[in-house]
């Protein structure tokens, strides 16, 4: 099996780039532990509930959770891609928790339902992914050097990933 670090910031890294595709804004990345996570990727707050505090079934919140699902899966996704042989199920257990309660908002009790629904976003997940695997490798790389990245360290080594220099204004060209 390979390295559980490396392992870890590669699933964090597939939650981060897929966040940053599915338009879901990033705050930071860590794959410094803390009590409750072996990683993290910290997102701006998902408005997954109506003004009355109910789920917001409407088309746009549908989408907003949809988006949120394929995120949570990217991680556990990209594990498997990169340690065949590692506890992927196990390391996103959180967020298959989390996607599962949406998809109880979403479908309501039917089974059936939500077994084909979340199929359907897990091939998602997997497209985003294997679509963006170097983006991945470089988000993880990353990781395992700094151990943390904000926004624009994230929005940067995806650029990187594909030749692109960060870009930043000067003090100067802000005037």
């Amino acid at each position: 099996m390979k390295d559980r670090l490396a392992n870890i910031a590669h699933h964090e890294a597939a939650h981060a780039v897929a966040a940053y595709h599915l338009h879901i804004k990033i705050k930071h990345v860590s794959i410094v532990p803390t009590a409750d996570w072996l990683g993290i990727v910290r997102t701006s707050a998902a408005r997954l509930a109506s003004r009355l505090g109910e789920f917001d079934d409407s088309v746009r919140g549908i989408d907003r959770a949809e988006r949120h699902i394929v995120v949570f899966y990217a991680g556990a996704i990209a594990s498997r891609k990169y340690s065949p042989g590692s506890h992927w199920r196990a390391t996103g257990s959180s967020d298959f928790d989390v996607a599962a309660m949406l998809f109880g908002h979403i479908c309501g009790a039917d089974a059936k339902y939500q077994l084909l629904y979340s199929k359907l976003l897990w091939r998602r997940a997997e497209l985003v992914v294997d679509l963006h695997w170097r983006e991945v490798q470089y988000l993880a790389a990353a990781l395992l050097n700094h151990k943390s990245l904000d926004a624009d360290q994230v929005r940067d080594e995806i650029g990187l990933s594909h030749g692109l220099k960060p870009f930043r204004l000067s003090s100067t060209s802000q005037k």
